[in-house]
């Protein structure tokens, strides 16, 4: 299962799963360096963040972004 960490709250990760609930993981669970904003992958009790899937939503939003502002 595929997550996207939405936040930190205290000792937890609010994270976003793909049908667009929340999850909470505990901050003790994630691997060494989590941040906002990367996809992580959940496999029963390993979570590993996917570098290329979180490059690539980072690439997704910055073109976003630009769109925006652009007129």
């Amino acid at each position: 299962m595929k997550l996207i960490v939405d936040r930190f709250e205290g000792n937890y990760a609010v994270c976003e799963k793909e049908d667009g609930t929340i999850m909470n993981l505990g901050k003790d669970r994630l691997p060494k360096g989590v941040k906002e904003g990367d996809v992580l992958i959940l496999e029963g009790k390993s979570i590993v963040i996917d570098n290329n899937a979180t490059l690539e939503r980072k690439k997704y939003i910055e073109e976003l972004m630009k769109d925006m502002w652009d007129e």
